[in-house]
């Protein structure tokens, strides 16, 4: 028999039991989808993590205060280890581009289209430079605001969208805007370009004030330490030299602070690179979880193909006895049931690719995560679904094809 008489005669039987075919190349579709689209948003957080390493994390170090070694209780306010001064201290040290001190804090933030807890950042305006942010619409901060405390504020991508709506470029492009921070209302300065995370904090959620706002009017100041500041950031002009400059900063901090030799420092500096590759590493064993996942449906898909074709077989042995007794070989019955299988689990893993797709495509739109499709995984796993198939096909296929013809008529009958 010729292989489109075989191709010809398994689109029979297919169509014979539509419902049947249907719902088994539904179950490997779904095995496939979720592969595809759990890869292709690995692959896009993976892709983000990247380029935040190469912009950003590689080019940062954060100093963040900390408890002595000897008073690490749970309940202990962190000492005013840190100051503004030391910003000063710390810029000059060569190698480094930038040292930015920084206040945190989050507060309740009423816009136009809506509110919510806002991160609040009390910056000096080389805040951008150090983290190279540029704004889609309006301005950076500028060192006037600084010397005045102005009430204004640069938001990030997503919190202008959740305050002033979707519209949030445009109305600050056009007539600005104001938003009501804690007591304070701050005239909206600019919106910032969507960068998304970097080690844990969210740029995009954030707001950024002057310096002198943040203290004076936002986050207040500490009575016994009114210089005291929560971070300092820190932006390397010579990223290779990484970890000379950290030995640098920590010896120069330990002498300002006075941290007698064998002490534990008072400051600790945090890596925002080691922090995105950690991410990475934990994005790799997440995704190896849900591969093993998604591989197991498709076995799942295939043991269903195997149990359609080994009812298949039952069901037609008539008919298999039959064309023997006109003639048709072995390797004919054997070829007709693998093409069968084949189609089923072919058919269903382009199904399974093409709802993958959509389904990874929708999840970036609605969730905010970023799906970036793979062509070669999506032909490795419409490949690799059309080979579970033969597998599966294979023992019906074989078992249809060692039926004798005088058997599998008397069976019939």
């Amino acid at each position: 028999m010729m292989l489109q008489t075989h191709i010809a005669s398994a689109i029979g039987a297919l169509r014979a039991n539509p419902l049947r075919s249907l719902l088994t190349m539904g179950g490997l579709a779904v095995g496939v989808a979720a592969l595809i689209s759990l890869a292709g948003i690995g692959e896009g957080f993976s892709s983000a993590v990247s380029e935040e390493m190469a912009a950003l994390g590689t080019r940062l170090i954060v100093i963040v205060p900390r408890a002595p070694a000897q008073d690490r209780r749970a309940d202990r306010t962190l000492p005013a280890t840190l100051v503004a001064a030391d910003s000063s201290v710390l810029a000059v040290i060569p190698g480094i581009a930038h040292a930015v001190p920084m206040l945190l804090g989050e507060q309740v933030a009423l816009g136009s289209a809506g509110n919510g807890n806002l991160a609040v950042l009390g910056v000096e305006p080389g805040f951008a430079t150090a983290l190279h942010l540029r704004v889609q619409a309006g301005r950076l901060l500028e060192s006037s605001d600084e010397a005045d405390a102005a009430k204004t504020i640069v938001l990030g991508a997503r919190a202008a969208r959740i305050l002033l709506g979707p519209d949030a470029t445009a109305i600050i492009a056009g007539r600005g805007a104001e938003i009501t921070v804690g007591r304070a209302v701050l005239q909206v300065a600019g919106v910032l370009e969507p960068v998304g995370s970097l080690g844990g904090w969210n740029i995009d959620e954030s707001g950024f004030v002057p310096f002198s706002t943040a203290r004076m009017r936002l986050l207040g100041a500490d009575a016994l330490t009114p210089n005291k500041i929560d971070a300092l950031l820190i932006n390397l002009a010579e990223p290779a030299a990484k970890a000379a400059i950290s030995a640098d900063v920590s010896g120069a901090l330990r002498e300002r602070h006075r941290i007698a030799p064998g002490d534990s420092n008072d400051f600790s500096l945090v890596d925002l690179a080691a922090s995105a590759r950690a991410e990475t590493a934990i994005l790799s064993t997440i995704r190896m979880f849900l591969a093993i996942m998604a591989a197991a449906t498709t076995l799942v898909g295939g043991v269903g193909i195997m149990n359609i074709m080994l009812v298949a077989v039952a069901e037609r042995t008539g008919e298999i006895g039959l064309r023997q007794a006109l003639g048709a070989r072995r390797s004919d019955i054997l070829t007709q049931f693998l093409i069968e299988a084949m189609m089923l689990a072919l058919i269903g893993g382009v199904a399974g690719a093409a709802l993958g797709v959509a389904a990874g495509s929708l999840a970036g739109s609605f969730a905010g995560l970023r799906f970036e499709l793979v062509p070669g995984f999506v032909v490795a796993a419409t490949v690799g679904a059309a080979l579970v198939g033969v597998a599966s096909g294979l023992l019906p296929a074989r078992r249809a094809a060692r039926l004798s013809p005088l058997a599998a008529l008397r069976r019939e009958g």
